[in-house]
Protein backbone atom coordinates (compact mmCIF):
# COMPACT_ATOMS: atom_id res chain seq x y z
CA UNK A 1 0.00 0.00 0.00
CA UNK A 2 2.70 2.39 -0.29
CA UNK A 3 2.90 2.95 -3.42
CA UNK A 4 -0.68 3.48 -4.74
CA UNK A 5 -2.26 4.28 -7.42
CA UNK A 6 -3.55 7.40 -7.42
CA UNK A 7 -6.99 8.65 -8.82
CA UNK A 8 -8.01 11.89 -9.39
CA UNK A 9 -10.64 12.77 -12.48
CA UNK A 10 -13.08 10.36 -13.94
CA UNK A 11 -10.63 9.70 -16.40
CA UNK A 12 -8.27 8.29 -14.03
CA UNK A 13 -11.01 5.59 -12.94
CA UNK A 14 -12.50 4.31 -16.13
CA UNK A 15 -8.58 3.63 -16.60
CA UNK A 16 -9.15 1.46 -13.47
CA UNK A 17 -12.13 -0.45 -15.42
CA UNK A 18 -10.20 -0.49 -18.51
CA UNK A 19 -7.09 -2.14 -16.56
CA UNK A 20 -9.88 -4.78 -14.75
CA UNK A 21 -11.13 -6.16 -18.65
CA UNK A 22 -7.31 -5.72 -20.06
CA UNK A 23 -4.11 -5.90 -18.42
CA UNK A 24 -5.04 -6.91 -14.69
CA UNK A 25 -2.71 -9.36 -13.61
CA UNK A 26 -4.68 -11.29 -11.08
CA UNK A 27 -1.38 -12.44 -9.08
CA UNK A 28 -0.68 -9.01 -7.99
CA UNK A 29 -2.56 -7.19 -5.33
CA UNK A 30 -2.88 -3.54 -6.53
CA UNK A 31 -3.82 -0.71 -4.45
CA UNK A 32 -5.71 2.40 -5.63
CA UNK A 33 -6.42 5.53 -3.41
CA UNK A 34 -8.82 8.00 -4.75
CA UNK A 35 -7.97 11.84 -4.16
CA UNK A 36 -11.13 13.67 -5.43
CA UNK A 37 -14.55 13.34 -5.08
CA UNK A 38 -15.82 12.87 -8.78
CA UNK A 39 -19.30 13.09 -10.16
CA UNK A 40 -19.78 10.97 -13.17
CA UNK A 41 -20.78 12.26 -16.76
CA UNK A 42 -21.66 9.07 -18.28
CA UNK A 43 -24.92 7.61 -18.77
CA UNK A 44 -24.30 3.61 -18.21
CA UNK A 45 -21.70 2.54 -15.77
CA UNK A 46 -19.43 -0.36 -16.81
CA UNK A 47 -19.13 -2.26 -12.93
CA UNK A 48 -15.20 -2.80 -12.11
CA UNK A 49 -15.21 -6.08 -11.97
CA UNK A 50 -18.02 -7.75 -13.22
CA UNK A 51 -17.97 -11.34 -12.94
CA UNK A 52 -15.78 -14.17 -11.15
CA UNK A 53 -13.20 -13.96 -14.12
CA UNK A 54 -11.80 -10.66 -13.38
CA UNK A 55 -13.29 -9.82 -9.94
CA UNK A 56 -11.47 -6.93 -7.94
CA UNK A 57 -8.79 -8.55 -5.86
CA UNK A 58 -6.92 -5.37 -4.93
CA UNK A 59 -7.70 -2.50 -1.90
CA UNK A 60 -9.35 0.25 -3.52
CA UNK A 61 -9.29 2.83 -0.47
CA UNK A 62 -12.02 6.21 -1.54
CA UNK A 63 -10.10 8.45 1.35
CA UNK A 64 -13.16 9.90 2.43
CA UNK A 65 -14.15 10.83 -0.58
CA UNK A 66 -17.17 10.46 -3.19
CA UNK A 67 -18.15 9.03 -6.44
CA UNK A 68 -21.87 10.60 -7.52
CA UNK A 69 -23.92 10.16 -10.27
CA UNK A 70 -23.33 6.26 -10.86
CA UNK A 71 -25.86 4.93 -13.17
CA UNK A 72 -27.14 1.91 -14.23
CA UNK A 73 -29.96 0.48 -15.84
CA UNK A 74 -31.18 -2.83 -17.78
CA UNK A 75 -27.55 -4.01 -17.38
CA UNK A 76 -26.88 -7.74 -18.55
CA UNK A 77 -24.37 -8.00 -15.95
CA UNK A 78 -25.12 -10.30 -13.17
CA UNK A 79 -22.91 -8.46 -10.74
CA UNK A 80 -23.73 -4.50 -10.77
CA UNK A 81 -22.59 -1.71 -8.44
CA UNK A 82 -19.66 0.48 -8.53
CA UNK A 83 -18.04 -2.53 -8.57
CA UNK A 84 -19.16 -5.38 -9.56
CA UNK A 85 -17.66 -8.51 -7.60
CA UNK A 86 -14.77 -8.23 -5.10
CA UNK A 87 -12.45 -10.91 -3.62
CA UNK A 88 -10.01 -8.05 -2.37
CA UNK A 89 -10.83 -4.61 -0.19
CA UNK A 90 -13.18 -1.68 -0.47
CA UNK A 91 -12.73 1.25 2.44
CA UNK A 92 -13.50 5.04 2.86
CA UNK A 93 -16.13 5.70 0.31
CA UNK A 94 -19.50 7.39 -0.16
CA UNK A 95 -21.17 6.15 -3.75
CA UNK A 96 -24.64 8.00 -4.77
CA UNK A 97 -26.29 5.71 -7.18
CA UNK A 98 -29.18 4.94 -9.51
CA UNK A 99 -29.17 1.25 -10.17
CA UNK A 100 -32.12 -0.79 -11.81
CA UNK A 101 -30.84 -4.24 -12.66
CA UNK A 102 -28.56 -6.77 -12.78
CA UNK A 103 -29.04 -9.88 -10.59
CA UNK A 104 -26.97 -9.34 -7.57
CA UNK A 105 -26.71 -4.93 -7.07
CA UNK A 106 -25.67 -2.94 -4.31
CA UNK A 107 -23.94 0.85 -4.65
CA UNK A 108 -20.64 -0.65 -3.38
CA UNK A 109 -20.87 -3.36 -5.26
CA UNK A 110 -22.25 -6.39 -6.61
CA UNK A 111 -21.43 -9.02 -4.42
CA UNK A 112 -18.33 -9.38 -2.24
CA UNK A 113 -16.53 -11.98 -0.91
CA UNK A 114 -13.57 -9.47 0.45
CA UNK A 115 -14.05 -6.91 2.83
CA UNK A 116 -16.09 -4.03 2.38
CA UNK A 117 -15.08 -1.27 5.42
CA UNK A 118 -15.96 2.38 6.18
CA UNK A 119 -18.65 3.02 3.04
CA UNK A 120 -21.93 4.42 2.60
CA UNK A 121 -24.12 5.15 0.22
CA UNK A 122 -27.31 7.27 -1.38
CA UNK A 123 -29.71 6.64 -4.06
CA UNK A 124 -31.83 3.95 -5.17
CA UNK A 125 -31.00 0.59 -5.76
CA UNK A 126 -33.30 -2.45 -7.09
CA UNK A 127 -33.45 -5.35 -9.45
CA UNK A 128 -36.52 -6.91 -11.13
CA UNK A 129 -34.40 -10.37 -11.83
CA UNK A 130 -36.16 -13.66 -10.53
CA UNK A 131 -34.31 -14.34 -7.49
CA UNK A 132 -32.17 -11.37 -7.51
CA UNK A 133 -30.30 -9.63 -4.86
CA UNK A 134 -30.41 -6.00 -3.56
CA UNK A 135 -28.61 -3.80 -0.80
CA UNK A 136 -27.79 -0.29 -0.15
CA UNK A 137 -24.21 -1.69 0.17
CA UNK A 138 -23.52 -5.07 -1.39
CA UNK A 139 -25.89 -7.22 -3.03
CA UNK A 140 -24.63 -10.05 -1.68
CA UNK A 141 -22.26 -10.71 1.30
CA UNK A 142 -20.93 -13.92 -0.06
CA UNK A 143 -18.61 -16.77 1.90
CA UNK A 144 -16.21 -15.35 4.26
CA UNK A 145 -16.67 -11.59 3.22
CA UNK A 146 -16.62 -9.27 5.80
CA UNK A 147 -18.98 -6.18 6.22
CA UNK A 148 -18.17 -3.31 8.80
CA UNK A 149 -18.77 0.11 9.58
CA UNK A 150 -20.68 0.52 6.79
CA UNK A 151 -23.85 2.55 6.27
CA UNK A 152 -26.62 3.16 3.93
CA UNK A 153 -29.23 5.84 3.02
CA UNK A 154 -30.42 4.10 -0.18
CA UNK A 155 -34.32 3.24 -1.07
CA UNK A 156 -33.97 -0.56 -2.21
CA UNK A 157 -36.12 -2.57 -3.79
CA UNK A 158 -36.10 -6.32 -5.29
CA UNK A 159 -40.26 -7.60 -5.98
CA UNK A 160 -39.08 -11.04 -6.86
CA UNK A 161 -35.80 -11.35 -4.97
CA UNK A 162 -34.19 -10.61 -1.56
CA UNK A 163 -33.51 -7.02 -0.52
CA UNK A 164 -31.74 -5.27 2.75
CA UNK A 165 -30.73 -2.10 3.79
CA UNK A 166 -27.32 -2.98 3.30
CA UNK A 167 -27.26 -6.28 1.80
CA UNK A 168 -29.54 -8.75 0.39
CA UNK A 169 -28.06 -11.54 1.55
CA UNK A 170 -26.07 -12.54 4.19
CA UNK A 171 -24.14 -15.77 3.54
CA UNK A 172 -21.65 -17.76 5.53
CA UNK A 173 -20.48 -13.71 6.49
CA UNK A 174 -19.85 -11.01 8.90
CA UNK A 175 -21.40 -7.96 9.53
CA UNK A 176 -21.14 -5.58 12.10
CA UNK A 177 -21.67 -2.00 13.00
CA UNK A 178 -24.10 -0.92 9.92
CA UNK A 179 -26.64 0.66 10.11
CA UNK A 180 -29.44 1.28 7.54
CA UNK A 181 -32.27 4.06 6.91
CA UNK A 182 -33.62 4.11 4.18
CA UNK A 183 -37.06 2.26 2.51
CA UNK A 184 -36.88 -0.82 1.70
CA UNK A 185 -39.07 -3.35 -0.63
CA UNK A 186 -39.46 -6.60 -2.16
CA UNK A 187 -40.35 -10.03 -2.03
CA UNK A 188 -38.34 -11.37 1.23
CA UNK A 189 -37.45 -8.41 3.13
CA UNK A 190 -34.86 -6.99 6.09
CA UNK A 191 -34.09 -3.14 6.83
CA UNK A 192 -30.77 -4.44 6.96
CA UNK A 193 -30.56 -7.81 6.05
CA UNK A 194 -32.95 -9.56 3.18
CA UNK A 195 -32.15 -13.50 4.11
CA UNK A 196 -28.86 -14.36 6.77
CA UNK A 197 -28.03 -17.78 5.68
CA UNK A 198 -25.00 -20.29 6.42
CA UNK A 199 -25.10 -23.79 4.28
CA UNK A 200 -21.44 -24.73 5.59
CA UNK A 201 -20.80 -27.09 8.54
CA UNK A 202 -18.71 -24.93 11.44
CA UNK A 203 -19.27 -21.59 9.75
CA UNK A 204 -20.58 -18.43 11.14
CA UNK A 205 -23.30 -16.29 9.54
CA UNK A 206 -23.14 -13.51 12.12
CA UNK A 207 -24.48 -9.80 12.19
CA UNK A 208 -23.50 -7.70 15.65
CA UNK A 209 -24.51 -4.13 16.38
CA UNK A 210 -26.19 -3.17 13.58
CA UNK A 211 -29.64 -1.18 13.29
CA UNK A 212 -31.81 -0.77 10.44
CA UNK A 213 -34.54 2.55 10.89
CA UNK A 214 -36.47 2.72 7.59
CA UNK A 215 -39.62 1.68 6.22
CA UNK A 216 -39.99 -1.98 4.95
CA UNK A 217 -42.82 -3.11 3.16
CA UNK A 218 -42.79 -6.68 1.05
CA UNK A 219 -44.49 -9.39 -0.38
CA UNK A 220 -43.58 -12.87 1.78
CA UNK A 221 -40.57 -12.55 4.73
CA UNK A 222 -40.67 -9.18 5.72
CA UNK A 223 -38.74 -7.88 9.41
CA UNK A 224 -37.69 -4.48 10.10
CA UNK A 225 -34.32 -5.91 10.77
CA UNK A 226 -33.85 -8.95 8.57
CA UNK A 227 -36.62 -11.06 6.13
CA UNK A 228 -35.59 -14.24 6.71
CA UNK A 229 -32.89 -16.41 8.60
CA UNK A 230 -32.13 -20.02 7.18
CA UNK A 231 -29.90 -22.60 8.73
CA UNK A 232 -29.01 -25.48 5.95
CA UNK A 233 -26.11 -27.59 8.01
CA UNK A 234 -27.28 -28.23 11.85
CA UNK A 235 -23.32 -27.52 12.35
CA UNK A 236 -23.55 -24.31 11.21
CA UNK A 237 -24.03 -21.14 12.84
CA UNK A 238 -26.26 -17.97 12.99
CA UNK A 239 -25.62 -14.81 14.87
CA UNK A 240 -27.62 -11.47 15.59
CA UNK A 241 -26.64 -9.63 18.57
CA UNK A 242 -26.78 -6.16 19.89
CA UNK A 243 -29.25 -5.69 16.39
CA UNK A 244 -32.46 -3.05 16.65
CA UNK A 245 -35.42 -1.80 14.34
CA UNK A 246 -37.46 1.22 14.35
CA UNK A 247 -38.77 1.58 11.31
CA UNK A 248 -42.53 0.51 9.82
CA UNK A 249 -43.01 -2.83 8.92
CA UNK A 250 -46.01 -3.64 6.10
CA UNK A 251 -46.44 -7.30 4.71
CA UNK A 252 -48.74 -8.76 2.31
CA UNK A 253 -47.98 -12.67 3.33
CA UNK A 254 -48.59 -14.13 6.44
CA UNK A 255 -45.04 -13.60 7.73
CA UNK A 256 -43.60 -10.42 8.79
CA UNK A 257 -42.64 -8.55 12.57
CA UNK A 258 -40.48 -5.61 13.93
CA UNK A 259 -37.06 -7.95 14.01
CA UNK A 260 -37.47 -10.79 11.92
CA UNK A 261 -40.01 -11.95 8.84
CA UNK A 262 -39.15 -15.75 9.49
CA UNK A 263 -36.73 -18.36 10.37
CA UNK A 264 -35.61 -22.32 9.69
CA UNK A 265 -32.92 -25.00 11.18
Amino acid sequence: EDRPYLIYTEQDLLALVDDIYGNYDLSVKHFYKLMNDIELTANFWTPIGANASNDFRGIFDGNGHKISNLKLSNTHYQHAGLFGRITGTVKNLTVEAELDGGEITGAIAGESLGTIENCSSLGTVSTSASSGCAGGIVGCSSTDSVLICSNSFADVSAPHGRSGGITGELANAVMQYCYATGNISGYTVGGAVGRIYNSLRDHISKMLNCYARGKVSGTYYVGGLVGYLELYDSRGYIYVEYCYATGDVGYKGSYGSGLSGGQSN
